[in-house]
């Protein structure tokens, strides 16, 4: 029993490396999703990893300025995975594809000032669903 369950597991993580972008978790979506700075250059951090994709651009990802634990404190008490608004507006930048040719992706910035729904899970968000309510 307990190889069948460790072989499982194994195959979950190697799954998750293999597919990165497919994996929810709070790590992830900190690294995705949070910059401390609202002054971003979208092209240039889009095309980084883990934004970067193998065959084009990714068309856009918000990212929310805000201390980590503030953003993580929307989903306080929410064990199982469902998408919940935050209380308060968050600010944030959302870098939109605007240009691609081949592997040249560029983008545009839009900032505002909202409330946001995240999808959480184990009392963290795990992805970003939309500014604005859910």
């Amino acid at each position: 029993m307990v190889s069948k369950v460790s072989s499982l597991l194994i195959f979950g993580i190697f799954l998750c490396v293999l597919h990165w972008s497919e994996c929810q978790n709070w790590i992830a979506f900190r690294r995705k999703h949070i910059a401390y700075s609202s002054n971003i250059n979208c092209t240039n951090v889009m095309n980084r990893y883990p934004f970067r994709k193998q065959h084009g651009c990714k068309q856009l990802n918000t990212f929310i300025h805000a201390p980590a634990k503030t953003v993580q404190n929307i989903c306080r008490g929410v064990m199982q995975p469902t998408d919940t608004t935050s209380i308060a507006p968050f600010r944030y930048t959302t870098c939109v594809n605007t240009f691609h040719h081949g592997h040249h992706c560029v983008y545009k910035a839009k900032t505002g000032r909202r409330v946001i729904c995240v999808t959480c899970e184990r009392r963290s968000p795990v992805h970003f669903v939309k500014v604005g309510q859910c």
